[in-house]
């Protein structure tokens, strides 16, 4: 459809093609609606099947006809950070320590100061888990 019709087929060739499909495959027809098709393509709502594959290669398709790459957020978890924290890591065994006595621990204050701890620790976790 996309190779015939562009990035964007007009509405007619979508209920056209899930026409097709309700056509040519008739067990796959549901009967309880207005159109045996509707569920591959919705035209009053843009709905179905038709509609989500085609908006999925379009979302896929864009970073490619403008030659953009998706924005790397500069808080996002795999960005490098700068530890504001001189001291206090933990590393190596001291961080799994730390972090079986985060999973098991309720009391907030021993959690902020164990997540304090292993800052960096978690860092080149999230950067790199085969290294730690």
């Amino acid at each position: 459809m996309i190779e015939s019709h562009g990035r964007i087929p007009p509405i007619n060739v979508r209920s056209n093609y899930a026409l097709g499909i309700a056509t040519l495959f008739p067990y796959l027809q549901d009967p309880c609606l207005k159109n045996d098709y509707e569920h591959y393509y919705d035209p009053e709502a843009n709905t179905g099947y038709l509609a989500w594959r085609l908006k999925s290669v379009q979302r896929i398709t864009y970073d490619g006809v403008c030659g953009c790459q998706r924005p790397n957020f500069q808080d996002s978890p795999t960005t490098q950070r700068e530890s504001l924290l001189v001291g206090g890591q933990v590393f190596g065994g001291e961080g799994r320590e730390a972090l079986a006595v985060i999973r098991h621990s309720t009391d907030k204050s021993v959690v902020k100061v164990k997540m304090r701890a292993m800052f960096e620790y978690r860092q080149k976790l999230v950067h790199d888990p085969d290294a730690i």
